[in-house]
């Protein structure tokens, strides 16, 4: 029950930084602005990049495994530990950026393919008529801060209750979250006014959420740049994963 409660605080808290991070962008580029929300999971990414350079990252996941692996920030954490632990083990930097590469290509990779796969389906099945989600409005500054910590933390409360009960490998979990994010967008669930904040946006199911939709803007041939910008995240996020992993010392 501790790891739950753990999850969940931890979940909030990322959820908050998140929605902090979602206002600064949207103070700088503008109310509505597209790139608020891809940038806003590449500057989580960077937080990924110092929890885990500063040793805050293994301390956290000692208290809970999913409440720090959740969020966006978490996958450059993962990977980053990928990619350390190969470079000391074989004392090759290339190794380690290699192994470090193949996470988010099994755990990303995945899920973004199942849901491109299920965003297929669907608009052939509904002969494109199926509505694309539109983002929800905004509840007001201080109600998102609020709802950013209870969504982010339940969430990540929910996987932590998951991967204890099943015993499921974290990546296995991972790939089913981006997908549930998936499914979510084409029952317009993801609309919600009160998931339209960090709690949400910053977790790895906003990221099957953007895949699904983005790549059924690309099949009604909007416009391909959202499923590009998503793809820019993913590989961000990879990059960013691998040069902490890279650049973090061994414990003296």
């Amino acid at each position: 029950m501790k790891q739950i409660s753990n999850a969940f605080i931890i979940g909030g808290l990322f959820g908050v930084v998140g929605q902090l991070f979602i206002f600064g962008w949207t103070a700088l580029l503008g109310q509505g602005n597209q790139l608020v929300n891809p940038l806003t999971m590449v500057t989580m990414g960077v937080l990924g990049l110092i929890l885990f350079l500063t040793g805050i990252a293994p301390k956290l996941e000692e208290r809970t495994t999913m409440g720090v692996t959740i969020p966006i920030s978490g996958m450059v954490i993962a990977i980053g530990g990928v990619t350390f632990g190969v470079k000391m083990e074989s004392g090759s930097v290339g190794a380690g950026a290699k192994a470090g590469a193949g996470l988010p290509l099994r755990v990303l990779g995945t899920g973004a393919l199942i849901s491109v796969i299920l965003s297929t389906v669907l608009w052939f099945a509904t002969h494109g008529a199926l509505e694309i989600p539109s983002d929800g409005s905004s509840m007001g500054p201080l109600l998102d801060v609020v709802l950013s910590f209870v969504v982010g933390g339940a969430i990540a409360a929910i996987a932590e209750s998951i991967m204890l009960a099943t015993k499921a490998p974290i990546p296995v979990l991972l790939i089913v979250f981006i997908v549930v994010g998936a499914i979510m967008a084409a029952f317009n669930l993801d609309a919600l006014p009160f998931m339209n904040n960090g709690g949400f946006i910053v977790s790895l199911f906003a990221a099957g959420q953007a895949a699904y939709e983005t790549f059924q803007v690309l099949l009604i041939g909007i416009t391909p740049i959202p499923f590009i910008t998503v793809l820019c995240v993913y590989l961000s996020v990879t990059v960013l994963g691998i040069l902490a992993g890279l650049l973090r010392k061994p414990a003296q």
